[in-house]
């Protein structure tokens, strides 16, 4: 086959493919749906075999995704029976008459109906890593990035380490330790007697003061609560 015939042939599938895109958002049906769906598909496995490039093949494998996820859409509209009722066994639901119309398995209308259901802004993301990064675009491909899109919106809670327990003896050894450290103030309250304090000194001194009373306070009720629990 020659150079021009092979061009000419890619130029009528993409025409093709072009017109099957612009027809879809017009669609109502399932039937109209599955043809455009069809279309697709043949013109994906054509650039596949043809060697057309990956960047023919994806945009064929798009307007199939498109297509899937709108037949999921309008599949998700029909009313359905309860599997239980008479009713369902009969198949005289909407839902069961048209998969019987256009013999379209029970499987295959569910998986284009999780299609369907994943977010417009996870479709997008994916369609356009696929083209930047020159990947295959597929079915399996997207509900491989729907699966990591929602791990990323439902992260692992975060669960906070216990708290070691404390006793008794831990806590009067810390305290041994703070009282060490309040017999410091004897040597700088002797300090302070033989130096002149400017206003700021003061208010720091004043501050320390306040710490202190508050620190006796809080420990003299905090002795009163232990000693209930010990009487």
């Amino acid at each position: 086959m020659s150079t021009l015939a092979i061009v000419a042939i890619e130029h009528s599938q993409l025409a093709k493919l072009e017109q099957a895109r612009r027809t879809l958002a017009e669609c109502r049906t399932l039937p109209e749906v599955k043809k455009i769906r069809d279309t697709a598909e043949a013109a994906k496995v054509y650039a596949k075999a043809a060697h057309l490039g990956q960047e023919a093949q994806n945009y064929a494998a798009e307007i199939a995704l498109l297509a899937s996820r709108k037949a999921g859409e309008i599949l998700g509209q029909l009313q359905k029976t309860p599997k239980e009722s008479a009713a369902s066994v009969a198949g005289d639901s909407e839902y069961r008459k048209t998969l019987n119309e256009t013999t379209t398995p029970e499987r295959t209308a569910q998986h284009w109906q999780r299609l369907a259901a994943i977010p417009e802004e996870t479709f997008e993301e994916y369609i356009h890593q696929s083209k930047e990064l020159k990947t295959e675009i597929s079915q399996a491909g997207l509900e491989r990035a729907a699966k990591k899109a929602m791990n990323r919106n439902c992260p692992t809670p975060v669960v906070p380490p216990e708290k070691p327990p404390v006793s008794a003896s831990d806590i009067t050894a810390r305290l041994a330790v703070f009282l060490f450290e309040l017999s410091a103030l004897n040597t700088f309250t002797k300090q302070l007697k033989y130096a002149g304090l400017d206003e700021p000194a003061k208010a720091e001194v004043k501050t320390l003061i306040t710490q202190l009373r508050k620190i006796s306070k809080d420990a003299a009720e905090r002795a009163d609560r232990l000693q209930e629990v010990v009487s």
